[in-house]
């Protein structure tokens, strides 16, 4: 914030970034979604709320796709995913679509000579789909994403063809895009993944599979401190050597874990394993911590 502040101080009118709508670092679920769409940031106009970065819907989890979304995230959603709609359903695409934002903050105008502390995050986000095996598609701001090396090497991040054109369709997109995209989905759909969920032991060079169900995987240095249970602890997912999370409950709880994590002091078992979570970002509200990292294993003497 204190840096949003800055900026606003000295920004022309249309660069402005609307803090009273609050940021949206993403949209949908983004620590499974098969399809990630990267954009500069949050649009605002004539049309914009402070509501929209707020509506929330049960089993829609891009919620600007649901009809009775605020008119200036619907507005501009359900156009862009028609096509994509047509093909596999409304719910479908609002399931396994997400969007990051290089900004997180709505602005009539992206300026990209604007370098926010969150920019770190969100590719550290992209770059998180694409362990994963995610679909990146490049809508705005390309060369701040590529920046990354690892998306911009990955196999399967592609753009639109138009800079102009934010639609998601079959002409403003790369044949094998459009192909590839359509059959995660699709797969998805049906409960199905498209490659393997591993996390990477590089001392002894092995592979283990891991599960991807949040039961399995034990947190044991927080156990104690988030009631035991660590009902606190929500969205537990694995990813190619990778853990995403989220901590929720007071203030002291939220920052106590966090401090634990980037101490390397968050330990957990999966399968009998010991793993240390490296953190690799996180975004910290008063009330909730969301968590992407890495897993190091460790060899127990």
């Amino acid at each position: 914030m204190a840096a949003v502040e800055r900026y606003n101080l000295k920004a022309k009118a249309h660069h402005v970034l609307q803090t009273n709508m609050g940021p949206s670092p993403f949209e949908g679920n983004i620590h499974s979604s098969p399809v990630v769409l990267l954009l500069a940031n949050p649009s605002f106009d004539k049309n914009s709320s402070v509501d929209d970065h707020h509506f929330k819907v049960d089993g829609w989890p891009l919620a600007g796709m649901h009809p009775s979304a605020p008119s200036g995230m619907r507005d501009w959603w359900r156009p862009r995913l028609r096509k994509l709609c047509e093909i596999h359903g409304e719910r479908t695409i609002a399931s396994n679509v997400a969007a990051l934002q290089i900004n997180p903050w709505a602005s009539t105008e992206y300026d990209e000579r604007l370098n926010l502390p969150s920019r770190k995050g969100q590719i550290a986000l992209a770059e998180a789909a694409v362990n994963r095996g995610a679909v990146l598609i490049i809508i705005r701001a390309e060369k701040l994403w590529r920046s990354s090396e690892v998306i911009d090497k990955y196999s399967k991040t592609f753009r639109t063809n138009s800079y102009q054109n934010s639609y998601i369709t079959e002409g403003n997109m790369p044949a094998e895009a459009w192909r590839e995209l359509n059959e995660q989905i699709s797969r998805a759909s049906r409960g199905q993944v498209s490659s393997p969920t591993r996390v990477s032991n590089r001392a002894a060079d092995e592979q283990q599979e891991l599960p991807k169900v949040a039961g399995d995987v034990e947190f044991l240095s927080l156990r104690m401190r988030l009631n035991g249970g660590i009902p606190a602890l929500s969205k537990v997912q694995l990813g190619n050597g990778s853990l995403q999370f989220d901590v929720k409950g007071d203030i002291d709880e939220v920052t106590w874990a966090r401090k634990q994590i980037e101490a390397g002091e968050c330990i957990v078992r999966i399968q009998g394993a010991l793993f240390r979570v490296k953190s690799t970002l996180g975004f910290l509200f008063p009330e909730w911590l969301s968590i992407s990292a890495k897993l190091e294993p460790l060899t127990t003497k």
